[in-house]
C-alpha cells in the first residue's frame, strides 16, 4: 500500500461534535465523580485502608480523567464550530 493513501488531514479528522454529546459527557463526569465520593466515603474514610482500595481509587481516578480530557477536547472542537 502507497504511503501517501496512508495520510489524512487533520480536516478529515476532525469529529463534529453534537451540544447533546457535550452534556452526556458531562453527566457522566457528573456521575463518576458521585461515584468515587461514594467509593471514597465507604472505602477510603476508614482507619483500615486496604492497599487494593488505593489500586481501585487511582483506577476511578484514571477513568475520570480520561473522561474529562475527551470532554474538554470535545468541548475545544464544539467551540471551534461556533
Amino acid at each position: 500500500m502507497d504511503p501517501k493513501n496512508l495520510r489524512i488531514s487533520a480536516e478529515k479528522m476532525e469529529k463534529r461534535v453534537d451540544f447533546d454529546e457535550l452534556i452526556v459527557e458531562g453527566n457522566n463526569i457528573h456521575n463518576a465523580i458521585k461515584g468515587l465520593e461514594v467509593f471514597v466515603y465507604g472505602n477510603i474514610c476508614s482507619s483500615n485502608v486496604k492497599l487494593e482500595n488505593v489500586d481501585i481509587l487511582n483506577g476511578l481516578i484514571a477513568s475520570i480523567l480520561a473522561l474529562s480530557n475527551g470532554h474538554n477536547m470535545n468541548l475545544d472542537q464544539y467551540e471551534k464550530m461556533l
